[in-house]
């Protein structure tokens, strides 16, 4: 289980680095400090990566960074083998998961993030019932489910932000990368943001350099939001 000064200070303008395949790659990543590691066990996918594997890699990971699985449409049980071994510590469903389906995860201690890919205001609205311990918006694209480097409306994520007040933490991903970080998390003011495609040479590969660079933006705009 996570401890809450890990999943607190990912909510305090963290970033999370999503989509590692290969392992020394992922602990080149891990020495620019990142918040959070994701690790995507959706077998289409073309970021997948085992759980044998991934287990594997956990003697890598640093105490201080957050282990996030990503899952779309996952059975419950697969989902809870990885928290409950301590492969990872959150679970990130970005699937058509129902609300029953997230309390299941959440009866058992865990936290979860449940992405959502709005195409409209009123879908915004209605995810903030969900009953997740974080959402994340990423870009709506007809077939996939994350991951493609296509933009958010972080404008809208912004006003909406601006006009619920008080409400679930809202992380961001969509088309983010070195160059336009800044600009995202100024409009929309999420409480942390997620990249892949964005830090990539190749899908699963990261450039240990764009990531530097990634976080050294983003905590720059975070900073100027007081996060």
């Amino acid at each position: 289980m996570v401890r809450d000064d890990k999943w607190e200070r990912f909510l305090k303008g963290g970033a999370k680095i999503c989509g590692l395949t290969d392992r020394p790659n992922f602990r080149a990543v891990l020495e620019t400090g990142p918040e959070a590691i994701g690790l995507n066990f959706w077998s289409p996918g073309k970021r997948f990566l085992p759980p044998a594997r991934a287990r594997e890699w956990r003697a890598d990971f640093l105490p201080e960074v957050l282990r996030v699985g990503v899952f779309v449409n996952a059975p419950t049980p697969e989902i809870l083998a990885l928290l409950e071994d301590g492969t990872i510590e959150v679970a990130q469903l970005h699937g058509d998961e129902d609300v029953a389906e997230i309390e299941a995860l959440q009866k058992r201690g865990h936290l979860v993030i449940k992405a959502i890919r709005p195409e409209t205001r009123s879908d915004l609205q209605w995810a903030e019932s969900l009953p997740a311990d974080a959402l994340l918006v990423d870009a709506a694209v007809p077939g996939e489910y994350g991951g493609t480097g296509h933009r958010a409306d972080w404008a809208a994520v912004g006003a909406h932000l601006r006009e619920r007040g008080t409400g679930l933490p809202l992380l961001l991903s969509g088309g983010l990368r070195p160059g336009t970080v800044g600009e995202a998390i100024t409009q929309a003011q999420p409480r942390a943001v997620d990249v892949a495609s964005g830090v990539e040479r190749s899908p699963g590969w990261k450039d240990p350099e764009r990531v530097a660079a990634f976080l050294e933006e983003s905590r720059a705009a975070f900073r100027e939001l007081g996060a």
